[in-house]
């Protein structure tokens, strides 16, 4: 049972993944994008804040959070919660931070 929660989990952010490739910013090469270079996320018991570093400022994007990962050179980061736009069998659901509009998405 652990394993399928897993292996949907990792279908979804797959598939958030292929999304936002999709949905990039749209311009010039010569725009600058801002980049998320670290996340953290301040652990509660399952489930903590979740915190994404763009430009060297902290960013307080969630209070749900039990992993996340920067993907796409940093455009966006995703992450699995219990709350969100995206809902699953196993009632976790992935999401993806854009950094350059610093919104919240889904696939």
């Amino acid at each position: 049972m652990k394993n399928r929660k897993r292996i949907e989990m990792t279908i979804a952010i797959v598939a958030l993944m292929i999304v936002s490739a999709a949905y990039g910013p749209a311009g010039s090469a010569q725009t600058v994008t801002p980049r998320a270079t670290k996340v953290r996320i301040d652990m509660r018991d399952i489930y903590g804040a979740l915190f994404v570093t763009i430009a060297g400022t902290e960013k307080k994007v969630t209070d749900q959070v039990q992993q996340a990962w920067i993907i796409n050179g940093g455009r966006h980061v995703v992450y699995s919660s219990d709350k969100g736009p995206v809902v699953m069998r196993t009632k976790v659901k992935a999401c993806i931070f854009t950094t350059w509009t610093r919104g919240i998405t889904s696939g």
